[in-house]
């Protein structure tokens, strides 16, 4: 689904990729971070149980690289 653009092309770019994943993906960030998508929407660290949405993760980092489909 393509939305009104909120962001910078290339964050709201990552915030689409994002949102469209199917739970259970898994994307590493420009850190390291591994982070698993989680129902509802929401990207859980594995290293912390707070879970963030897809927005505030593409906001979080500008590289994204998803680990499976």
């Amino acid at each position: 689904m393509t939305r009104r653009p909120l962001l910078r092309p290339d964050l709201q770019k990552n915030w689409e990729a994002l949102d469209q994943m199917p739970d259970g993906s898994i994307v590493i960030d420009e850190f390291g971070h591994a982070w698993q998508k989680g129902f509802p929407g929401y990207w859980y660290c594995a290293y912390d149980g707070e879970g963030i949405s897809d927005f505030a993760l593409a906001q979080a980092t500008e590289t994204i690289r998803q680990v499976t489909p």
